[in-house]
């Protein structure tokens, strides 16, 4: 349970403002009514999460203007700065790259095409108003399945399933994130014979203040950044294509974003062109191409 003086955090905003409370505005109205009248308060989680809300709100110039009355909070715990806040999400580009493996042969196989890459850009302002204030805030994604990729319709090249965090990183202040939907080659992670099916992955972009690589930190689902993404197989126009499909993840974010594309999957491996199940497959660079040289756009966002 967090306990805030709200004496003293009065205290030191009156010495800044002395007509605080009264008809006219203040930016620091939200943390008033959430502090209340009584000289301590005890802050639930839910509680503290609304206060660490209206703090976040609070603009750049008047957080420094009410530093001291601030201070306040940051001793109990509350992080002084700005979130991620006005989210976009738009498809950004398209990218492939050969791919090189050990086949059961136990000589070096290229497949072309090979790993396919839809990138998205993840943007978003500054909860306080000002860029600059995300410059040390942390945002990566956090991903986990709804249903496991290892089904009758995916190999195991595809991934076991569990859930994962990547792509952590700073200099936020630029307003952006790219997010790369990769995937092996089709002929290697879809099963032969084919299997209509789906796997659905929950997305959440997350921030951290206070993050250290290889160390600790306590992350954040940022509000609204939650998205479904969906990975299948299913036959369209009279061949087995591989679906993608990225969306808003409803009632978590209202904000409505649809995208989707299949890409043909072609012929089955040979058995010299299988992998030997020895090394671990790591996706190469990604190199742009153009999206309709591989598949076609269902929905475009």
């Amino acid at each position: 349970m967090v306990i805030v003086d709200v004496s003293k955090f009065k205290s030191e905003a009156l010495k800044v403002n002395n007509r605080l409370g009264a008809i006219f505005k203040s930016s620091l109205d939200p943390i008033l009514r959430e502090l209340g009248t009584a000289e301590k308060v005890s802050c639930d989680p839910p509680k503290a999460a609304r206060l660490q809300e209206a703090i976040f709100f609070v603009p750049r110039d008047k957080q420094i203007l009410y530093a001291g009355a601030l201070a306040v909070l940051r001793l109990a715990g509350f992080g002084i700065g700005a979130r991620p806040c006005q989210l976009t999400m738009k498809y950004d580009e398209f990218g492939q790259n050969e791919f090189r493996y050990m086949g059961k042969d136990g000589k070096s196989k290229t497949l072309k095409p090979g790993s396919i890459h839809n990138k998205f850009k993840f943007g978003f302002k500054s909860s306080n108003g000002d860029m600059q204030s995300l410059k040390d805030v942390w945002v990566r994604e956090s991903i986990s399945f709804r249903t496991p990729p290892l089904s009758p319709t995916f190999t195991a090249a595809m991934g076991s399933g569990a859930a994962f965090t990547m792509g952590e990183g700073k200099d936020n202040h630029f307003g952006g994130s790219a997010d790369d939907h990769m995937v092996k080659p089709l002929r290697l992670v879809c099963c032969w014979p084919r299997s209509q099916g789906e796997c659905v992955a929950e997305q959440w972009y997350q921030f951290s203040h206070d993050f250290v690589p290889g160390g600790r930190g306590v992350w954040h689902n940022i509000p609204q950044a939650a998205f479904l993404i969906t990975k299948g197989v299913r036959q369209s126009r009279g061949e087995w294509v591989y679906c993608l499909r990225k969306s808003n993840w409803m009632p978590h974010n209202p904000n409505r974003f649809l995208w989707e594309a299949e890409f043909p999957i072609g012929p089955p491996l040979s058995e010299d062109e299988m992998p030997s199940g020895t090394e671990r497959m790591s996706l190469g660079s990604f190199k742009k191409a153009i999206l309709s040289d591989f598949g076609r756009i269902i929905h475009a966002g």
